[in-house]
C-alpha cells in the first residue's frame, strides 16, 4: 500500500473486504514466500557450509540446535498471528487509532517477555540438549551455537511483529521486504564468520575471514535478525505511521484481549516443536547419520514448503478483516480456495523433489543410511504435507474467528497424539518408521481440523444478528455450505437452501 497514513486507505474498509478473494490469496502468499525462502534458502546454505566442515558432529549439532530454536521462532510465530488477528480486525472496523495502540502494545510486550525468555534458555541449553539426546562434541558444539543465537531473542520477535502489522495493513511487499534484506546481510557473513579464506571458491584465496565455524554462523544470525527489526520497523513507523505513542493505561486495557489470542496462539505453535523433540529422540537412537539425515530433510521442508508457510500467514490478516466486517461467505470463500491451492502446490512440489532426488543427494554427500533415509521422505512422506498445510489453514481460521484455543487442541492432538505412532514405526521400521507414523497421525487430525473450521464458520454466520433469517437448528453434523450466486445457506444434511437476511451490507461476490 503505497499511501503515507494507512488511515487514508482505511476510513471505510480493510483492503482485503473488497475484490477477489483469491487474487488477495495469491498476492499475499507469494510476496510471503519470497521472504520466507529467502531465510529458508540462507539456512540452507548454512547447513551445506557447516557439513563442509568435514564432521558428522557439526551437522548433527546443526540439527538438534534447528529443534531448539524452532522453540524460540514458534513463540514469535505465535505473537505476530496474535497482532495480525488483532491489528487486522481494528482495520476492518476502521478503528485506526486503536490498531496503532495495538500495534505499540505487541512491540512493548513481546520484547520485554522474549528478553526473559532468553536469558532463561540461556542457562538451561545444556539440559535440553541431553534431553534430546545430544552427547560429546555435537553436545558442545550445539550449545556454543544456540547461546550466541539467544541473545537475538528480544530483537528478533520485533521483527515478526513488525511483519505482521505490515502483512495487516495489506502490506505485503513490506513484509517481504524485511526477510529478504535479512536473508541478504545472512547469505553474504555467513563465509566471512565460518571460514578463514571465505572467498576461495572466487579464486581469492586470501585469509579474510574470522574462521569461527559454526559459532560464526550463529553470529551471522544475529547480525541479519537485527537488520530485519530494522527494515520492520522503519516501514511501520515511517511508512505507515501504525505506532502510537505508548501509554501503559491502554497496554494494561488491551492486555487480556492480547493474552486471549496471544497465549493459545503461542501455545499452538509451540506444539510443532514438542512434537519435533520426540522425532529428534527417536532419530537420535539411530545414530549421528539418522541425525544428520533429519537436519537436511528440516532444511528442505521449508524450502519446498514455503509457499504453504507463507500461506497460513497470508489468509490470517484476509480472514480477520472480512470476519470484522462480518462478509461470511468470503471468509468461506477464502477457506476453500486456500485449500485448494494447498493440494496443487503440494502435490506439484513433491513431484519436482521426486525428479531432482539424485541431485539432493549429490548436493548434501548423503551415503548410506543417510541418503536411504532422506530417498524414503521424498518418496512418500512428502506428500503428506499436503494434510499438514491443510491444518495450517483450519489453524489459521480458528485464531481469526474467536476459536484460538481450537488451534492449541488441534495442534497438540497432533503432536502429542503423534508419539505412540512414531515410536512405533521406529520399532517396527527404523528410523524411517519414525516419519512414517508421524504423518499417519497428522492425516487423521488434518481431516478433522479442516472439518472443525468450516463448521465453525457456518455457527458463527447462523448466530450473527445479521443472518437472523437462518433456523438456529444447526448441530456438529450439519455443516453449512453457502452458494455464493444467490448467498443462501444450505444443510448439507437435508439438501435444503434457507435465504439469508443480510441486513444493509447485501453485495455480490
Amino acid at each position: 500500500m503505497a499511501s503515507k497514513d494507512l488511515a487514508a486507505k482505511t476510513d471505510s474498509k480493510g483492503v482485503f473486504t473488497e475484490g477477489s478473494t483469491l487474487r488477495h490469496i495469491i498476492v499475499m502468499t507469494l510476496t510471503g514466500a519470497v521472504g520466507i525462502l529467502a531465510v529458508m534458502m540462507v539456512d540452507f546454505i548454512d547447513l551445506l557450509y557447516i557439513k563442509s566442515l568435514g564432521t558428522a558432529e557439526t551437522a548433527a549439532a546443526i540439527g538438534f540446535s534447528g529443534n531448539v530454536l524452532f522453540y524460540l521462532t514458534s513463540i514469535n510465530i505465535g505473537i505476530s498471528i496474535a497482532a495480525g488477528v488483532l491489528i487486522a480486525k481494528a482495520i476492518g472496523r476502521s478503528a485506526i487509532d486503536e490498531a496503532k495502540q495495538i500495534s505499540t502494545d505487541f512491540y512493548l510486550l513481546s520484547s520485554l517477555g522474549m528478553a526473559v525468555v532468553a536469558v532463561i534458555l540461556w542457562f538451561y541449553t545444556p539440559a535440553i540438549l541431553t534431553m534430546l539426546g545430544a552427547e560429546g562434541r555435537t553436545h558442545e558444539l550445539a550449545t556454543s551455537y544456540l547461546r550466541i543465537m539467544w541473545w537475538s531473542a528480544p530483537i528478533f520477535v520485533l521483527g515478526f511483529c513488525g511483519m505482521a502489522i505490515l502483512r495487516s495493513a495489506g502490506d505485503a511487499k513490506g513484509s517481504m521486504s524485511c526477510t529478504l534484506i535479512a536473508a541478504i546481510v545472512n547469505a553474504v557473513l555467513d563465509p566471512f564468520f565460518i571460514f578463514d579464506r571465505p572467498l576461495v571458491l572466487l579464486g581469492i584465496d586470501a585469509p579474510i575471514g574470522l574462521g569461527m565455524g559454526i559459532e560464526g554462523a550463529a553470529v551471522a544470525s544475529v547480525i541479519a535478525r537485527i537488520a530485519m527489526a530494522v527494515v520492520a520497523l522503519r516501514a511501520v513507523i515511517g511508512k505507515h505511521k501504525m505506532i502510537a505513542p505508548i501509554d501503559l493505561r491502554q497496554t494494561a486495557k488491551h492486555l487480556p484481549m492480547i493474552g486471549a489470542i496471544a497465549v493459545p496462539a503461542m501455545l499452538t505453535n509451540f506444539a510443532t516443536p514438542v512434537g519435533d523433540s520426540f522425532v529428534t529422540r527417536a532419530i537420535a537412537s539411530f545414530g549421528d547419520a539418522a541425525v544428520s539425515a533429519y537436519a537436511v530433510i528440516g532444511r528442505l521442508i521449508p524450502i519446498a514448503f514455503a509457499v504453504t508457510f507463507a500461506l497460513s500467514g497470508a489468509i490470517g490478516p484476509i480472514i480477520a478483516q472480512n470476519m470484522g466486517a462480518k462478509l461470511y461467505p468470503r471468509v468461506q470463500q477464502i477457506l476453500r480456495q486456500a485449500i485448494g491451492f494447498v493440494v496443487i502446490y503440494v502435490g506439484l512440489v513433491c513431484l519436482l523433489l521426486l525428479a531432482l532426488k539424485p541431485n539432493i543427494l549429490s548436493l548434501f554427500s548423503a551415503v548410506g543410511d543417510e541418503a536411504e533415509l532422506i530417498a524414503f521422505f521424498l518418496n512418500y512422506i512428502s506428500f503428506g504435507f499436503i494434510f499438514m498445510a491443510s491444518m495450517f489453514v483450519a489453524n489459521a481460521s480458528f485464531n481469526n474467528m474467536g476459536k484460538p484455543t481450537w488451534a492449541t487442541v488441534l495442534n497438540f492432538t497432533r503432536a502429542l497424539g503423534a508419539v505412540p505412532f512414531l515410536f512405533a514405526g521406529a520399532y517396527v521400521m527404523g528410523a524411517k518408521g519414525v516419519f512414517l507414523g508421524q504423518m499417519l497421525w497428522t492425516v487423521c487430525v488434518a481431516v478433522v481440523g479442516v472439518f472443525l473450521s468450516f463448521n465453525l464458520l457456518g455457527k458463527i454466520a447462523m448466530g450473527d444478528e445479521a443472518f437472523s433469517g437462518v433456523r438456529r437448528r444447526h448441530n456438529f453434523w450439519r455443516v453449512p455450505v453457502y452458494s455464493f450466486s444467490s448467498f443462501k445457506v444450505m444443510s448439507v444434511e437435508e439438501g435444503e437452501a434457507m435465504p439469508v437476511a443480510m441486513g444493509d451490507d447485501d453485495r455480490e461476490l
